[in-house]
């Protein structure tokens, strides 16, 4: 019964999705994570599983989940590093590189600046590859409903 009364609790579908996740059962974890980040989009380690969850689907569902984490807790390293390595492994050094440097502090004025690139169509890094497949669409709409 208590289960059930409380089924719709983000830390019971957190936990429950971690138990997924560590079991091999990532893509079954995702339902749960996108249900617990609904009731609570401040919930910082929500996003952060969700990013791991979908990253072993594609890097460019993964980042809204992982940017998400880290707006929340700029300081929060594992998101960071989880973004960029996504960011890595596309071709964006100069993007990967400033995630795992850049302070707290420092984050909010750098997804402003990478935002106004990847809006004039370069990969955030201040020089222009052209469209991205995985990363700019996404980012892109997240911030601006998150703003």
């Amino acid at each position: 019964d208590f289960i059930r009364l409380d089924d719709r609790s983000t830390r019971v579908l957190y936990k429950l999705a971690l138990a997924l996740y560590r079991n091999g059962r990532a893509a079954q974890a995702v339902g749960p994570l996108r249900e617990a980040v609904t009731l609570d989009d401040r919930f910082t380690e929500a996003h952060y599983l969700l990013g791991v969850c979908l990253r072993e689907r594609s890097g460019a569902e993964a980042l809204p989940a992982l940017l998400r984490a880290v707006e929340v807790n700029p300081a929060f390293t594992a998101a960071r590093e989880e973004m960029a390595d996504i960011h890595e492994r596309a071709g964006r050094r100069a993007m990967a590189i400033d995630l795992v440097t850049l302070s707290a502090g420092q984050w909010p004025t750098a997804i402003r600046t990478w935002m106004d690139r990847l809006q004039r169509g370069g990969d955030g890094s201040g020089e222009h590859r052209g469209p991205s497949v995985d990363q700019p669409g996404y980012v892109r709409r997240r911030h601006q409903r998150w703003h």
